[in-house]
């Protein structure tokens, strides 16, 4: 994940996930809704990288690779996180697709 972050995104670190779009935003919202299948483009998760952050927030590795995966998901379908709005919408959107999947808010900030 490193040698990819790099590579595609030159930031020299590691990092949990990368997404790698094969579509922009605008040819996604071009598409038909009755349409085929269209392949949005891949998804890398770090699979120890996820388990050790999910040891230090102490939450269990499912959960936390699936936070991760839906995030990856939303960056193929064109969302971003480069300013605040951008990243509260994106933090909604993450927080509403995991609730669909029995998971918890993985910010802390739902409201019971």
């Amino acid at each position: 994940m490193h040698a990819l972050n790099r590579e595609w995104r030159s930031k020299d670190a590691p990092t949990n996930v990368l997404s790698f779009p094969m579509l922009t935003r605008d040819e996604l919202l071009a598409l038909p809704l009755d349409g085929a299948p269209v392949m949005l483009g891949d998804v890398a998760l770090a699979w120890e990288t996820c388990s050790h952050e999910a040891v230090e927030k102490e939450i269990s590795p499912q959960s936390h690779a699936a936070h991760l995966i839906v995030h990856g998901l939303l960056h193929l379908s064109g969302r971003d996180h480069h300013d605040a709005l951008e990243a509260d919408a994106m933090e909604a959107l993450e927080i509403k697709a995991l609730a669909t999947m029995g998971f918890d808010d993985p910010y802390g900030t739902s409201q019971a």
